[in-house]
């Protein structure tokens, strides 16, 4: 199986994973709880990173565990633009996760 596919496969099942304990979360506030918790929280970033694993795996078609060597052969500045698409990436996911989040379960 190819590194592309294995990212697909991770990226897949960790969807499937984090959409069931997303549903399980909706579920619980549903009940009446006032809040999800902490706890809610860390079981939906477990799948959600490692959905990303795979997504990195998938779109760059390295092993996860070989991105710091790629990382390093890129020149200074290629490092700087792609670091910085990364951050402005990483908080808009962060945003929308939030609004996603606020608009379904208030």
């Amino acid at each position: 199986m190819s590194i592309r596919q294995r990212g697909g496969a991770k990226l897949a099942g960790s969807g499937l994973a984090f959409a069931g304990v997303f549903y399980a979360v909706l579920q619980h506030k549903s009940l009446g709880s006032s809040h999800a918790g902490p706890i809610a929280l860390i079981a939906m970033g477990a799948p959600g990173a490692f959905a990303l694993v795979g997504l990195f795996e998938l779109v760059s078609g390295l092993p996860f565990t070989k991105a710091a060597e790629a990382w390093d052969s890129l020149e200074g500045w290629q490092r700087g633009v792609l670091g910085l698409m990364v951050v402005v990436l990483a908080f808009a996911l962060v945003i929308g996760g939030m609004v996603l989040y606020a608009t379904l379960t208030g």
